[in-house]
């Protein structure tokens, strides 16, 4: 007994649930009537087994809880469904018949409105609002027990879910109110009922419904044809509207497809800002002669609004809109423009074989041109081919066309000229136009580089008044880089300095490998060795010209210098034509010398003094020692004797003989070395003043600045 009240307890749970799903799907506004009649299947598979259930229970349990128990049996009778279900909709306002598809037959027929009982077979609840009792009414054919409900004057409140009750058979009718939408508008459309398109460009259609209940379906029309649908509101993109599009009629329906009712509509004219169509010229031919001005027009039509022309003409387009006029004219059959623009301009003979072009344009479009070739006689315009050889070529042909009318020329000289105006040489050309550059060594081929001008007439005088036209154009030539002027063999650093070896090169085409040696190993950027270029002007002979080039100087930067720095530089570069060149140098190290230093006098004669000062201290290079001394009185210094000391004491002497008595003697050493030649700090330091005089026995009076005396020596 207890196990099957725990399984009647379980299906009972089931079956509620199965009720709850079928109340949910049945208040969507759109119901599927698949899915509700596969849940009313289920719930009646469950109804089946737990009426068996409780058939076997009231069986076996004692006749005291026999009516417990069928009262909680009575409790599930409200989970009976029927497997059907119907939705139905009706506008408001209008009268709608719910039919009942059961009879009464052993039991009487209700009809619901959720919990609210409404009828039972034709009897209406006498407890019902009279504002609904007047509007319910039963129909159907009573006899076979048919009792259908009748709800008059739809209203909003009568909405939801209606059941028909014949003894456990539940059908149920979802009503759905219709309220229709109080008003339509397609967005953006104009006072006069137009939409505003563009030709060319996306346009959105955007057609909306205000109110409406449940959501009014939408129906948009081009031309009668539809090509959107939606609810309260729909969008539709035209993409890159074509001009057939123009003019053509736009219709929004909105209302009800469920019940074929579609109250509202709106309708507009799509409206199209058009491009302008192609221009063409008027005149077959385009052409003048050079003193006659250009007179020539074209027309467009189909633009809206009215298109505007502008005038280009020659390979840099200019614009010479300023010299032209236009007539305007309107076609109301296709309210659309046709416009004539006529230019009239002088010209010369740079336009010849030139594009003259009219250009259509209103606020939607720029670019609906046509251009035609001028044909312009003018007198000869020499122009000298950009031309590229390699080293290695041995023919070098460049070649001077002339364009000109009339075609037969008379040639004059052609000059070889640098990229910076020197000219370099003079050439006679052949009556072809063709000029052969003379044979020359692979290595010196690139001095064949720069820019060659030609010279030619045809008997008639340019605008200038000058029958000698002149034209250029220049040769390259690709070839190994080549170091030029200014670079040096050897050069010369401070110890513990930076020292920049500079190479100067020109290069066409630029080098693409550079190295650098120190003797024979490579050098890579680092703290010690750093690599750069800079373009720079440099300085070259092109048979026996100088000319300025554009080139290249390379900088190997060395830092703090040592003595183990001194070797063989080089520089190899390559541009992958011919050899890899290369550029060596020699860099010497050495350093400034010191300041001479304790410079004092040990010993004085009538006539002379011996001075002592300390050795400096030049680690590997020779100190080469000036003396020098003058009157006090005096401004120039005498150069007596230089020393080059090599001895390793640290404490120098040298005699001052053949002075002046009672005399004062000003006093320097000068040290000086390979790299340098080094003044004291101060002059102070070492300006010494002697004064020699015979006073029984030889008496010293000297005066040095700065320095201590000797014991011998008395202050001045």
């Amino acid at each position: 007994m207890t196990k099957k009240k725990a399984i009647r307890v379980g299906h009972r749970g089931a079956a509620r649930r199965l009720i709850s799903k079928i109340e949910e799907e049945l208040e969507k506004e759109t119901t599927q009537r698949d899915e509700i009649e596969s849940l009313c299947e289920t719930l009646k598979k469950k109804r089946d087994i737990l009426s068996e259930l409780d058939n076997e229970i009231l069986e076996e349990i004692a006749e005291e809880n026999m009516e417990a128990e069928i009262e909680d049996s009575d409790r599930l009778m409200y989970l009976n469904y029927s497997a059907s279900a119907y939705a139905l909709s009706a506008l408001k306002g209008s009268s709608v018949q719910l039919t009942c598809p059961y009879t009464a037959t052993d039991s009487s027929i209700s009809w619901s409105h959720y919990s609210n009982k409404y009828t039972e077979n034709n009897m209406t609840n006498p407890f019902l609002p009279s504002s609904l009792t007047k509007r319910l009414y039963i129909t159907g054919n009573h006899t076979v027990g048919e009792y259908h409900l009748n709800i008059s004057d739809i209203r909003k409140s009568d909405e939801g879910n209606y059941q028909c009750s014949a003894s456990v058979n539940v059908y149920t009718t979802q009503l759905t109110v219709i309220v229709e939408p109080v008003s339509l508008n397609i967005v953006n459309m104009l006072p006069d009922y137009k939409l505003q398109g563009t030709e060319g460009m996306n346009l959105i259609i955007t057609c909306t419904a205000i109110g409406g209940q449940p959501q009014p379906d939408l129906k948009l029309l081009i031309s009668g044809s539809t090509v959107a649908t939606g609810k309260q509101s729909l969008q539709h993109t035209l993409p890159k509207l074509s001009r057939s599009y123009d003019r053509m009629i736009i219709t929004c329906h909105a209302g009800y497809e469920i019940i074929s009712y579609f109250p509202l509509m709106e309708s507009a004219k799509l409206y199209l800002l058009l491009k302008p169509l192609l221009p063409i010229f008027l005149q077959k031919s385009v052409g003048t002669e050079e003193t006659v001005p250009l007179n020539v027009s074209c027309i467009s039509h189909g633009s809206r609004p009215a298109a505007n022309f502008t005038w280009l003409i020659g390979q840099t387009s200019m614009d010479v809109t300023t010299n032209s006029s236009e007539t305007k004219t309107f076609n109301s059959s296709t309210e659309t423009f046709t416009v004539i623009s006529t230019l009239t301009l002088n010209v010369g003979r740079t336009y010849n074989r030139q594009m003259v072009t009219c250009k259509a344009s209103n606020i939607i479009s720029s670019n609906v041109s046509s251009s035609t070739l001028l044909n312009i006689k003018y007198a000869p315009i020499p122009s000298v081919e950009n031309k590229t050889f390699l080293q290695t070529d041995k023919i070098r042909n460049v070649q001077c066309s002339i364009q000109g009318n009339p075609s037969e020329y008379t040639y004059f000289k052609c000059h070889h000229m640098s990229y910076y105006d020197v000219m370099i040489r003079e050439f006679t050309i052949r009556q072809s136009g063709i000029l052969s550059l003379p044979e020359i060594s692979t290595k010196l081929a690139y001095q064949d580089s720069g820019m060659y001008t030609c010279a030619v007439g045809n008997g008639i005088l340019g605008t200038n008044g000058q029958e000698k036209q002149s034209g250029n154009g220049f040769v390259k030539i690709n070839a190994q880089p080549v170091f030029a002027n200014g670079n040096v063999q050897k050069i010369n650093g401070v110890f513990g300095r930076t020292v920049y070896v500079n190479v100067y090169v020109y290069s066409e085409p630029k080098y693409t490998t550079i190295r650098w040696y120190k003797n024979t190993n490579l050098l890579k950027q680092s703290a010690k060795y750093s690599m750069t270029e800079n373009m720079m002007i440099v300085y070259d002979d092109f048979h026996g010209k100088e000319v300025q080039l554009d080139g290249y100087r390379l900088t190997l930067v060395i830092n703090e210098l040592r003595f183990e720095d001194a070797a063989v530089y080089k520089l190899q570069l390559s541009n992958g034509i011919g050899d890899i060149v290369e550029h060596n140098l020699i860099l010497e190290i050495g350093h400034i010398p010191q300041t001479p230093t304790n410079i004092t006098v040990v010993s004085v004669g009538e006539t002379s003094f011996t001075i002592q000062w300390n050795h400096v201290d030049n680690r590997e290079l020779h100190i080469m020692y000036y003396i020098e001394y003058k009157l006090s009185i005096a401004s120039t210094w005498i150069h007596k004797e230089m020393i080059t000391k090599e001895t390793v004491n640290q404490e120098l002497l040298y005699i001052l003989a053949g002075l002046q008595k009672s005399t004062y003697y000003d006093v320097r050493i000068l040290a000086e070395n390979s790299f340098n030649k080094v003044c004291h700090q101060k002059l102070s330091q070492y300006r010494l003043q002697v004064k020699v005089k015979v006073i029984g026995t030889i008496c010293l009076i000297l005066k040095k600045y700065c320095t201590a005396f000797d014991s011998k020596i008395f202050a001045q």
